[in-house]
C-alpha cells in the first residue's frame, strides 16, 4: 500500500468594531476561508504483478470554500457583560475522485449561524457565563472515500462521497469562584452539544 496526502488551508479576515455608546459597541466581520485536500491510496497485489486492487485504492480530492459575514453588538453594564453575532455563510464543496472511476461531486449550503455569550459577575470572585454557539463542519477526507479500509480485520470501513456538511450547536454554562487569601479556585461546568 501507499499513501499520498496533502492539505493547504488558507483564510483572510476584516473585521470593523465602533462604540456607539458607553455601554454598547457594534461591530461587523468577513471571513474567507480556502481548503484543498487530496488523499491518493493504491494498495497493490504482489501475488499477480503488482495489479492495483480497486477495491482498496482511491485517489481523491476535495476542495471546501466558505464566505462568512456577521453582525454583532456587546453589551456591558456594571456586572451583566452580553455579547451576540448573528452571521450567514456560504459554503461551496467540491469532491473529486479520479481513480478506482471518475467522479464528481459539487454542493452548496447557505447557514445563518449565532453566537451569545452571557456573564453576571456575581462579585469580584464569582462569576457565572453562559455562551451558545452554532457552527458548521465538513467530513474529513477519509470518510468521503469509497474505499474499504481493512486496516482492522475485524471492523472494515469505507466512506461515502454524499457526505454533506454538519451543523453543530453548543452549550456551555460555567461558573467559577476564587479565594485569594486560601488560594484556592473553584469551577464548574456543564456542556452540551448537538
Amino acid at each position: 500500500s501507499t499513501l499520498n496526502s496533502k492539505k493547504n488551508n488558507w483564510r483572510a479576515g476584516v473585521s470593523f468594531s465602533e462604540p456607539i455608546s458607553e455601554r454598547n459597541s457594534l461591530f461587523a466581520r468577513y471571513d474567507f476561508n480556502n481548503s484543498t485536500e487530496s488523499y491518493d491510496r493504491l494498495t497493490y497485489d504482489e501475488e499477480a504483478s503488482s495489479a492495483i486492487i480497486s477495491e482498496l485504492s482511491n485517489v481523491f480530492e476535495t476542495k471546501y470554500q466558505t464566505h462568512r459575514i456577521e453582525i454583532g453588538s456587546q453589551y456591558r453594564y456594571k456586572k451583566i457583560s452580553l455579547s451576540t453575532r448573528l452571521g450567514y455563510q456560504a459554503a461551496r464543496l467540491d469532491n473529486n475522485q479520479a481513480f478506482p472511476s471518475d467522479f464528481t461531486l459539487e454542493n452548496t449550503f447557505n447557514n445563518i449561524l449565532t453566537y451569545v455569550r452571557f456573564r453576571y459577575n456575581i462579585s469580584d470572585s464569582k462569576n457565572l457565563r453562559m455562551d451558545y454557539r452554532s457552527s458548521t463542519q465538513i467530513p474529513s477526507i477519509t470518510n468521503f472515500q469509497e474505499v474499504i479500509d481493512n486496516s482492522n480485520p475485524l471492523q472494515l470501513e469505507t466512506g461515502d462521497r454524499g457526505l454533506q456538511q454538519q451543523f453543530n450547536h453548543s452549550v456551555r454554562v460555567r461558573y467559577s469562584a476564587n479565594n485569594t487569601d486560601k488560594a484556592t479556585v473553584f469551577f464548574t461546568s456543564l456542556n452540551m452539544q448537538l
